[in-house]
């Protein structure tokens, strides 16, 4: 299926426990703490004379622009600054110029060629291993890309030679292989698979997925997207980006070229792995590299252009610069050279709403967010950018674009409306399935089906929600309580220093832990989650095996029978038996509802069996130890009578006859007797049927 079809449902902030913080360092990727980034406030005086700056040789700006603020220290710095982040920009990246735009910068930084007096290394038909080259594409900022047949399997695929100076050392080349290889663990549907690395003699190459279409860049040459079309792009590349962060790792160098969109309209992010494979701050290669700034002007955060900040709220910022463009068609800065820099530190982009009339104010806020230039008020992670995009998506599919809402008649609508009532069958379904569970396993042991007053069916519905309420209020009650425990623990973190000191590594175990959960494919969670099921059940079993023994006396009759343990004055351990149930509930229920969560989102289909196995189980637990003791337990009230001189119980009656249940003997404890049979002495107390047992003990 497509990408673009799939239902866009994400987890909540309070389920991104798993995730990795922003300031987190991963295990693989090129993770940064978070610093503070002091933005400069540019003038339109400081502007113009940063421009004319610009056009002077390198060892005359100083002067120049000390000579235009004489008594204003703060200011020249903060120009020299910005003048010497720009020098480090240009050489790094030859495409940028003083006369670069935004939409050039990436254009000449994709198709920085090979010296000329360096030889092609990909040419037509050269093998290499058991890909053979078929055609050879312009060349990329990294070197070389061609297409190439697998000799072992019906594919193709795409080359890429690495090349540069920064591949220059022996330390540089084992750590492309060693994150390269990393990154080819990434498994999305939104994100172009890297099959293999090969280690060449000559230069290091990457295998990666042949995907069919163009690039979104040249998408967007086209003309303006369709909004909806633009948001199920822009909400398939971030859910592809925040799949990767899960993972340990950052692009570092989002663009419309990186991202392939296919015939089908799914995007595809390319070269996953590339821009962080060139940056690792903890090797010797990568101090030697601090002073240069690599990478696409444009798509780069404030804090990346100051400090060289490479994380994943860089990637969030890029990530809005491409929706940007995706809404507008345009980017939001349009300044070329160090102007472009200037604009990016100094000023806020602009709302979308205000190039395209008629945008929703709710994608003008989602912009400005993921734009922030400072990082503290972004994103905090790509994920949830990725849930703003899709609620946006449901509010603008859920009216006309004129913004008028939607008719009730309207296709979808009644397909809402559908899917609502079918959910409402369902739900009325399982009520009245255990309502007659639970009155069948009531009026079955004690006889009462044989004539002696029938229950209604219409008592079903009223039996069925009264077994759900103690497990729903209960499983709320502790909803609220680890909400408030959470809000405590976050309060307190947030104001006690010493303590979160102290704390910080074994938050950082546990969060290190869940990541590792969280990256775990579904063909491996699943068993060990239904492992730990039927092994908690079997404790449960264990622990209140007394209780489970005497209903089982009571349906079966066996030897030997006991009825004991169903005692009224027991209703404690009645009631352990249902409360540590409903927590069992909860917490296999939401881990099963993540693995679904999981399969829905990302089209995962492993383990299905494991997985509907799981929540049979659970369905089960709940009618065996809630559904079926239910009334047995709470609503078994009855008149007591003394019967050959026996204590027994009135649990029915037909004409002249009454149907006895009498506990205290052993089984059978039912008895068909005339209501006028001497030995049948009525005491006029009503009272459980087990409550005979308290008086026997």
């Amino acid at each position: 299926m497509p990408a673009l079809l799939y239902p866009f449902r994400l987890p909540t902030r309070a389920e991104e426990g798993s995730l990795l913080d922003d300031g987190e360092v991963g295990s693989l990727g090129c993770w940064s703490n978070r610093r503070e980034v002091t933005v400069p406030s540019l003038t339109t005086r400081k502007r113009e004379v940063l421009s004319q700056a610009v056009r002077l040789p390198s060892d005359q700006r100083s002067a120049f622009i000390r000579s235009q603020f004489p008594s204003d220290e703060t200011s020249s710095k903060e120009l020299e600054t910005l003048l010497a982040g720009f020098d480090r920009a240009s050489r790094s990246n030859p495409g940028w110029t003083g006369e670069t735009t935004f939409g050039d910068a990436e254009a000449r930084s994709n198709v920085l060629p090979f010296p000329p007096e360096t030889a092609a290394f990909l040419t037509l038909d050269r093998k290499f291993g058991p890909y053979r080259v078929v055609k050879v594409l312009r060349p990329g900022g990294m070197g070389e890309v061609a297409i190439a047949d697998d000799a072992r399997l019906p594919r193709q695929v795409v080359l890429k030679c690495l090349s540069g100076r920064w591949l220059a050392t022996p330390l540089a080349r084992e750590r492309l292989m060693r994150e390269a290889r990393a990154a080819a663990a990434l498994s999305h549907p939104n994100i172009a698979t890297l099959y293999d690395v090969l280690e060449d003699t000559e230069q290091p190459m990457l295998v990666m997925e042949c995907v069919e279409g163009r690039t979104l860049r040249d998408v967007l040459h086209d003309g303006p997207l369709p909004l909806g079309l633009a948001l199920r792009y822009a909400i398939q590349i971030t859910d592809a980006v925040s799949y990767a962060h899960d993972r340990g790792i950052v692009h570092c160098d989002i663009k419309p070229s990186n991202v392939q969109i296919t015939p089908t309209h799914a995007a595809k992010v390319l070269d996953f792995g590339l821009a962080r494979a060139q940056f690792d701050a903890g090797d010797e290669l990568s101090k030697n590299e601090a002073g240069k700034l690599m990478g696409t002007p444009g798509y780069m955060s404030p804090e990346r252009l100051v400090e060289g900040t490479r994380n994943a709220s860089g990637d969030v910022y890029a990530l809005g610069v491409v929706l940007f463009e995706m809404l507008t068609n345009q980017p939001p800065y349009r300044e070329i050279g160090p102007q472009l820099m200037a604009a990016v530190l100094a000023s806020d982009a602009p709302a979308p709403s205000s190039i395209v009339a008629g945008l929703p104010p709710q994608l003008d806020a989602i912009v400005a967010r993921a734009l922030a230039r400072n990082a503290d008020l972004r994103y905090r992670s790509a994920r949830e950018l990725a849930r703003d995009l899709i609620d946006a998506l449901h509010a603008i599919e859920g009216r006309a674009w004129s913004g008028q809402l939607q008719l009730v008649g309207s296709p979808r609508a009644a397909l809402d409306l559908r899917r609502l009532a079918l959910a409402g069958v369902g739900a009325f379904g399982f009520v009245l399935l255990a309502g007659f569970v639970t009155t069948t396993m009531y009026t079955s042991p004690l006889g009462i089906e044989e004539g002696f007053g029938n229950e209604s069916v219409l008592s079903w519905p009223i039996w069925g929600l009264q077994t759900f309420t103690a497990p729903i209020i209960l499983m709320a009650v502790l909803s609220v309580a680890s909400l408030l425990v959470a809000f405590l623990a976050r309060l307190v973190w947030a104001n006690f220093a010493l303590l979160r000191s102290a704390g910080m590594p074994a938050v950082d175990r546990i969060n290190h832990f869940l990541a590792r959960v969280s990256a775990a494919p579904t063909s491996m969670l699943a068993p060990l989650l239904l492992i730990a099921q039927i092994g908690t059940l079997i404790i449960y079993a264990s622990r209140f095996r007394a209780v489970i023994e005497g209903l089982d006396s009571l349906f079966t009759e066996r030897a030997p029978a006991s009825l004991d343990a169903l005692r009224p004055s027991n209703y404690l351990e009645h009631n352990r038996l249902g409360e540590w149930l409903t927590v069992q509930l909860l917490v296999f229920g939401a881990g099963w509802y993540q693995i679904l969560k999981r399969r829905w989102i990302g089209n995962d289909r492993e383990a299905t069996a494991i997985v509907f196995g799981g929540i049979a189980v659970l369905v089960l637990s709940f009618l065996f130890f809630q559904v079926i003791p239910f009334r047995l337990l709470y609503h078994n009230r009855a008149e007591r009578v003394l019967f050959a001189s026996r204590p027994c119980y009135i649990v029915g009656q037909r004409t002249d006859e009454a149907l006895l249940f009498c506990p205290t003997q052993g089984p059978p404890w039912k008895h068909i007797v005339k209501l006028n049979d001497p030995d049948l002495r009525k005491q006029g107390t009503f009272e459980s049927i087990f409550g005979a047992l308290d008086k026997k003990n």
